[in-house]
């Protein structure tokens, strides 16, 4: 007989099977009837079974379904063991191995004088018993809670595992099967008075099964999954079999070995043999190559035929797959260094079966040939992993070199990766073409504009494909407005600088530095520099050498920006950028501090050497000079003054003095967005009762210390002042960093004794003002910052200022605050500690 089961697992995965878990509980609560007759013939209990048949379960027993489940027993005195109810559930239900597993409970209020606890199997198809077992007591103490007047319930659970090689293996497997726990006093189980008939159940008679994954490569399908089966009892030899779909027949077949599933156990424990339902297969196709076209299917099939598979047997087709027949290939790298033109790439294609010969071709834009070679595949687990259905996806990677000459670098080039039968490459092949590549690569920039003992000093890099062939580097100064060229120089290429990422022929040696002495230009003319690799050893290309040129007109744009400006220390520090290519005409680099108020000059700083800024070039790629247009200039104490506005001005000038006083000079200005100094922040972080006064800790960071270098915090009582406090700052990193433009806030805190001097304070409000001013007293012309207001009741200032609450702790004689508990203060007539709370605020800041 052979059984046919075809169908396609579309769930993907093991999880969609999981309802069928539900059938392991028995539902006890259910209406249970017992036969009243049951008996066996056997007179061995242990394990004894019957071929009488059994009559239909007659009254109703009521169980709950779950131990959990379980409603307590109404609230009312009964008498310990008073149950005599019959109750149970059956918990799970499993093959395991050629084993049937049971467990479950039954707590019977007959069961005291009953010491002989029997499970008894029942086929109810036939009627027939198949075996029984005499189990030993399992503490439930779950049981006890939810039955604690029935006599066993502590002890009502049970396991018993039959054994299927009974000769009843068909109807284990495949009938409904009754389940009974009986306490008898009879050893052979035949007293039929105390038995508990469980749900009926009936193990998993689906077809279950999934192809986990499954791959071409170097010729071989390998695939993977699992078929679960209770048919597999009968039938216990696994085969694996290919089939073709498009042209409707048998492949291969091949025997696996049953691999471990416990994930399909766990799913599937009604099921014989789930724990072991997987396989694993790996075939080599060798020079057959219907699978790379055909639409094949996977079968797997238990049977009864060791030899052929054939025999009794069921089958589970699995969903069709089909190879990649797409020709994938990438060019991953190509470069010129050495005298070699160096590739790198992978191309995989199905085509390749029966093609083992792997050919490099190079051609012009005319299709002409320039070179062949042949490439040993390598190595490409990424590439595999990425098309694991083309055939040598895994082993299809390539590199080659070729020797370099003229025609590769003169214009397009295509690059042919091809597969052929052929050891020369010439018939039956499968190419693939890649896109165009053009040696054009051309990367430079200048780095550096200086005036070096009168000389002008020009330093950058320049990295050239056409370098291979033109090996002469000129940098030439071209006057755009006269026509002419002013001057040039022969410039050796070095060690192109660390850090600078090149590509092209020759980006290990790139860069380069120009000296042009004596140089006189006309600042009112447009230049244009021009960078050239040439054939001839002259540069110009007037002995028929051929050059290539990089022209990088001047722009007249002029643009910068002011990244900081700080005195936080007391010094005035400046950091940013103007990129401008009057540099190259005026190699002078001055930074300027300008009064806009008083309109005059404070200070002039040359610039040693701007510092690289990339970002300033990705943004202004017109500008030839922006590469190296940054700037950072600490320009120490300066005579500055509050409330007035200054500018930074970058000056790029044509001599050292900067200022063009000889008559002659030029210069070109940047004038950077004006700064006022008005900045003044305060806080108190606190406030302390202190022996004779108030501590107050805080800072005080105000652009008015310039020219008001006296600072005093000054407490006020209902608006009158009851003592000050000159200021000694100390330091206040993260001031600085908050208000880096404000003078001298880095070093703006204070921590100070302010005298109360016997004030008393009464109801009213107490504040403080934090004062700069031009007298050494205090007074004088002042500025200053006054804090918020703090409610105060009768009694002493001796308590604790809390930023983090906003509140002051005070000892009062009277308050009307919170209650804390009361402290002896002298000649109060009421004693309580109170805290009192000011208005809230989003920051103790002013």
């Amino acid at each position: 007989m052979k059984i046919k089961v075809k169908g396609i697992l579309t769930a993907a995965t093991v999880c969609g099977a999981v309802l069928m878990v539900n059938q392991l509980t028995a539902n006890a609560a259910d209406q249970q009837v017992a036969p009243a007759n049951l008996t066996a013939s056997a007179a061995v209990a242990s394990s004894q079974t019957s071929n009488q048949s059994l009559p239909a379960a007659p009254a109703s027993q009521v169980a709950p379904s779950t131990v959990n489940a379980v409603s307590q027993p109404a609230a009312t005195p009964i008498t310990a063991n008073s149950d005599t109810g019959n109750y149970g559930n059956l918990d799970g239900a499993a093959i395991v191995g050629n084993q049937v597993q049971l467990q479950g409970w039954n707590a019977n209020g007959q069961a005291g004088n009953r010491p002989y606890h029997t499970i008894i199997v029942v086929d109810r198809t036939t009627g027939r018993e198949l075996q029984r077992q005499t189990v030993q007591p399992v503490s439930r103490p779950d049981v006890q809670t939810a039955f604690r007047n029935v006599t066993n319930a502590v002890n009502s659970g049970w396991q018993v595992s039959f054994d299927l090689s009974d000769g009843n293996a068909d109807a284990w497997l495949s009938h409904s099967l009754a389940i009974v726990s009986r306490y008898s006093n009879d050893p052979t189980a035949n007293n039929t008075d105390a038995d508990y008939w469980y749900a009926p159940i009936t193990f998993d008679q689906q077809e279950n099964g999934y192809l986990d994954s499954w791959r071409f490569a170097s010729g071989h399908l390998t695939a993977s999954g699992w078929h679960a089966t209770s048919a597999s009892y009968r039938q216990p030899y696994h085969w694996i079999i290919i089939y073709d779909q498009t042209l409707g027949r048998e492949i291969k077949r091949v025997q696996v070995s049953d691999a471990v599933r416990p994930d399909i156990a766990k799913y599937y424990g009604r099921t014989y043999g789930a724990a072991k339902a997987g396989w694993n297969l790996d075939y080599d196709f060798g020079t057959d190559s219907r699978y790379l076209n055909d639409q094949l299917q996977l079968i797997s099939r238990y049977s009864d035929d060791q030899q052929g598979g054939e025999g009794h047997h069921i089958d589970y087709w699995y969903s069709p797959l089909k190879a990649d027949q797409a020709n994938r290939a990438n060019l991953d790298n190509v470069t010129i260094a050495g005298g070699k033109l160096n590739l790198a790439g992978w191309h995989a294609t199905d085509g390749s079966l029966g093609r083992e010969h792997h050919f490099i071709s190079l051609l012009d834009a005319q299709g002409h040939e320039l070179g062949r070679l042949p490439v040993k595949n390598i190595a490409r687990t990424d590439v595999g992993r990425a098309f694991a259905g083309i055939y040598n996806s895994a082993n299809s990677g390539w590199q080659v070199q070729f020797d370099l000459t003229s025609a590769l670098v003169e214009g397009p080039l295509r690059i042919v990766s091809r597969y052929s039968s052929d050891p020369a490459g010439n018939r039956d092949y499968v190419d693939y073409w890649f896109n165009p590549v053009n040696f054009n690569h051309n990367q430079y920039a200048i780095t550096s504009v200086a005036k070096q003992d009168g000389a002008l000093v020009i330093k950058g890099y320049h990295a050239a494909d056409a370098a291979y062939q033109q090996p002469n580097h000129y940098v030439i100064i071209y006057d755009l407005t006269a026509h002419q060229q002013v001057a040039s120089v022969k410039t050796p290429l070095t060690v192109t600088e660390p850090g600078v990422q090149l590509s092209a022929y020759n980006a290990a040696n790139a860069s380069f530095t120009a000296v042009f002495p004596q140089l006189s230009l006309n600042s009112g003319h447009q230049y244009a520099l021009v960078l050239r690799y040439s054939a001839n050893s002259q540069g110009n290309g007037d002995e028929g050498g051929r050059q290539n040129d990089t022209w990088l007109t001047l722009s007249s744009a002029n643009r910068g920006w002011l990244d900081s400006f700080q005195l936080s220390d007391g010094r005035l520090k400046v950091s940013g950028w103007h990129a401008s290519d009057f540099e190259l005409v005026a190699p002078y680099h001055f930074l300027i501090v300008y009064d806009n108020t008083a309109h005059q000059q404070v200070a002039a700083k040359l610039v040693t050497g701007n510092a690289a800024r990339p970002d300033v070039q990705r943004s202004n790629a017109g500008i030839a000079t922006a590469t190296a247009s940054g700037f950072n200039c600490d320009f120490g104490q300066l005579a500055l003054h509050a409330g007035h506005s200054y500018s930074i001005v970058s000056r790029y000038s044509t001599i050292s003095t900067g200022n063009g006083d000889n008559g002659s000079a030029s210069h070109q200005d940047y004038w950077m967005p004006a700064v006022t100094l008005d900045q003044a922040r305060a806080s108190i972080d606190g406030l302390t009762a202190a022996a004779g006064g108030i501590r107050v800790a805080g800072w005080l960071a105000t652009d008015q210390l310039l020219d008001k270098p006296f600072a005093y915090v000054i407490g006020l009582y209902n608006g009158k002042e009851f003592g000050r406090q000159k200021i000694s700052f100390n330091d206040r990193p993260d001031v600085a960093r908050a208000y880096s433009q404000t003078y001298q806030s880095g070093h703006s805190g204070f921590d100070l004794v302010v005298p109360t001097n016997n004030t008393v304070f009464k109801q009213g409000q107490l504040s403080f003002i934090m004062r700069v001013t031009d007298d050494p007293a205090g007074n004088g012309h002042a500025s200053d910052l006054n804090s918020q207001s703090y409610a105060v009741n009768a009694g002493e200032v001796t308590g604790v200022y809390k930023p983090t609450t906003n509140a002051v702790d005070f000892w009062l004689a009277r308050g009307n605050g919170a209650e804390l508990p009361a402290v002896p203060v002298p000649d109060c007539d009421r004693l309580e500690r109170a805290r009192i709370l000011p208005a809230a605020v989003e920051r103790n800041e002013f």
